[in-house]
């Protein structure tokens, strides 16, 4: 493509500036909620991001159910104006869904992947309804795949024609992972519901979700790392409920804390922990 990657990894917010001072990049790949910090500390100290043209997003979904922003993708969009594109990916399907310059839904090769959306049963439903994403990726000889499950919920874009001019199929952001779903005092929703609403808080500087119970109903934990003095816990179980509609305990613990435990076991951040007894 013409441009030399430089690989900068697990590293500190200043590593990353310094390394952004000296080259200037046009494009940035990485997760959006780290993002997010370093484009917090390149404002607080003065740097100007104009060079960055293209933020490619993985790991994390930047748009709702309605592909508008999410409260993770518009803080990004704060700091780098037009720039971040979200993406959707696994080495199981060889290919990647990536949004154009609409940004309204992952486009993928064609000619890479055939992808479907089922229901519980195994059928196959309509654009715009929610079911899981199921792949069987092309021209692949080493481990090739037929109707792969990737356990993702997501949906296709209804309307076909895209703004860029395209005619193929989109994906919608992925909303949840199935063997993530919530059943709390008969109400089921995705930990995403929560995390949502706390990617909106700017007092919130980490947070991750334990998950425990039976197969008759779920308990919630979450636990946030206040930014400063303004988190409170309160404030945020209530931001919670306003969108849930669910009371869920909500505690504090210092950012070294969280930071170990959403970073601990992967590059991504982990911030889902289920502990539930099937």
């Amino acid at each position: 493509m013409g441009g030399a990657a430089i690989r900068n990894g697990l590293n500190t917010l200043e590593s990353h500036a310094e390394i952004m001072r000296m080259v200037r990049p046009d494009a940035i790949v990485g997760v959006p909620s780290f993002l997010v910090k370093l484009g917090a500390y390149l404002a607080e100290i003065g740097y100007d991001c104009g060079s960055v043209r293209t933020i490619v997003c993985i790991g994390e979904p930047l748009r709702s159910r309605e592909l508008e922003p999410t409260p993770l993708g518009a803080r990004l969009e704060a700091y780098f104006p037009g720039a971040a594109h979200s993406t959707y990916a696994s080495s199981e399907m060889v290919t990647s869904f990536t949004e154009c310059a609409i940004r309204s839904g992952g486009h993928p090769p064609a000619d890479l992947a055939v992808v479907e959306i089922l229901d519980d049963a195994g059928n196959v439903l309509p654009p715009g309804e929610t079911g899981e994403v199921v792949v069987t990726p092309l021209q692949v000889t080493g481990m090739p795949l037929l109707r792969f499950r990737t356990g993702d919920v997501s949906f296709l874009v209804p309307e076909q024609h895209c703004g860029c001019g395209r005619n193929t199929f989109r994906l919608g952001p992925v909303l949840g992972r199935k063997a993530q779903m919530l059943k709390i005092r008969g109400t089921t929703l995705f930990p995403n519901s929560f995390f949502t609403v706390l990617d909106g808080i700017g007092a919130v500087a980490e947070y991750y979700m334990e998950v425990s119970g039976t197969a008759l109903s779920d308990e919630v934990r979450i636990f946030v790392a206040p930014a400063d003095e303004s988190c409170s816990t309160a404030a945020i179980a209530e931001a919670l409920y306003r969108r849930t509609r669910l009371h869920v305990p909500v505690e504090a613990v210092d950012p070294a804390t969280a930071r170990a435990r959403v970073f601990g076991v992967s590059r991504k951040p982990v911030r889902f922990f289920d502990f539930r007894k099937n």
